[in-house]
């Protein structure tokens, strides 16, 4: 049997296992005290150009206690496999790559070379909730920002523009307290302390530690953000808002930070150690046959190199690597332009396509998919990943997207 094959197989017999819930305890009215959920995600890709490919499965518990109607906790142990017979992967599947801003990983990795799997927890946090105010405390997920696919705020665990599995954001540990001051206004704040996951056993450090507060508020129809704070060893400012323009959504972020000048062809107003970071994009949804929706996002990454042909070279320098594992970059280069286009043909079938286009050379890539919802706890979407532009001379991108594999996709998942 090849390679190839056995990864069909794994794959598929990994989505035979059921995903379940329980409700193990209820309250006097009828409502979960205690209760476990679970989801299952199996992903199959192959290269249709060469003998390889990739079969990935997530398998989730999550439970949560519902302790007072003011208090609750959650948890979610993660486990995950991928069996892989070539290069396939790329960015395309979720990264096993360490998580970042976390006390200890409490993460276990087993397999060598075409077997890999690792379990860890993901969840684990306990929320005081009472009316006008939030405090969370524990590992938790974090997003910021208002970008469907690129943000400029969004600093503890910023997901890959080409990432398919995009429903699970790694948790970070962290103390997170919001209050809401008038009806218009809330001010919030988070202390994210981490050690350095590249390098077993490192102690907690304020640099590899995250400390942001922000400030929200609505006005009129515009809702933004003021947010400012230190992000590693950079201190960083930085600014969202959206509002409607007709019948559309338009949402921009802006971001400075000033590095301690670990940045290769970085720079604002003449200074090298500051980087800024932008996205501004629309939405709009079309009253076409069962509905059509449209999104626009421009994303600028004083993070990315100038020269794409010097990436590697970047990445041998520890700070840099450890930046573009941490998501810093979201793009190589330094710009780029995202289109979604999504129509709900049926109700059951979503068609979409997406493309990623780069704009510092003719490079980019095309995503169609057909999504299938079954049922509210099964779906079924086939896809694919088809770059254009210079592809890579070895291991030297030409192109800032043009080195992308391409790949057919498919992926169950079942929620319960």
């Amino acid at each position: 049997m090849t390679t190839t094959r056995l990864a069909a197989l794994l794959g598929f017999c990994l989505l035979q296992v059921p995903a379940w819930s329980l409700d193990v305890l209820t309250g006097e009215n009828g409502e979960a005290v205690f209760s476990l959920k679970s989801s299952l995600v199996g992903s199959l890709q192959a290269n249709p150009w060469q003998d390889d490919a990739a079969s990935f499965w997530r398998l989730r518990l999550e439970p949560s206690w519902k302790i007072s109607p003011d208090v609750s906790m959650d948890a979610a142990w993660d486990m995950r496999g991928l069996l892989q017979t070539g290069p396939s992967t790329s960015a395309l599947l979720p990264s096993f790559a360490p998580a970042f801003y976390r006390i200890v990983p409490l993460s276990f990795d087993s397999g060598q070379g075409e077997w890999i799997s690792r379990q860890s927890l993901d969840r684990a946090w306990i929320a005081y909730q009472p009316q006008g105010a939030s405090v969370i405390i524990g590992r938790q997920a974090i997003g910021w920002g208002r970008g469907e696919f690129f943000g400029a705020v969004d600093i503890f665990a910023p997901f890959s523009p080409l990432e398919l599995d995009r429903e699970w954001r790694p948790g970070v540990d962290a103390l997170q307290a919001d209050v809401q001051v008038t009806d218009q206004v809330s001010v919030g704040a988070v202390i994210a302390p981490g050690s350095d996951p590249l390098v077993p056993g490192s102690p907690v450090t304020l640099d590899e530690s995250a400390f942001a507060a922000r400030v929200r508020g609505r006005f009129g129809g515009v809702d933004g953000e003021l947010i400012g704070g230190r992000r590693g060893q950079d201190l960083m400012l930085g600014l969202t808002g959206s509002l409607p323009v007709g019948d559309a959504e338009a949402h921009a972020e802006a971001a400075v930070f000033l590095t301690p000048g670990d940045i290769p062809d970085a720079g604002l107003f003449g200074n090298p150690d500051l980087v800024p970071k932008a996205v501004l994009g629309m939405s709009n949804h079309f009253a076409i046959g069962g509905g059509l929706d449209v999104s626009v996002e421009y994303h600028y990454s004083g993070f990315g190199v100038r020269d794409l042909s010097t990436l590697p070279d970047r990445l041998a320098d520890p700070s840099y690597e450890e930046r573009y594992l941490r998501g810093d970059t979201q793009i190589p280069g330094k710009q780029a332009l995202s289109v979604l286009v999504a129509y709900d043909a049926t109700g059951v079938l979503k068609l979409s396509c997406h493309l990623l286009q780069s704009l510092v050379d003719i490079s980019g890539a095309v995503s169609p998919a057909a999504e299938w919802n079954f049922s509210d706890g099964v779906t079924l979407t086939a896809s694919g990943v088809f770059a254009f532009g210079a592809p890579d001379a070895g291991s030297r991108p030409r192109s800032q997207f043009g080195g992308i594999i391409p790949a057919w996709i498919v992926q169950i998942g079942i929620y319960y």
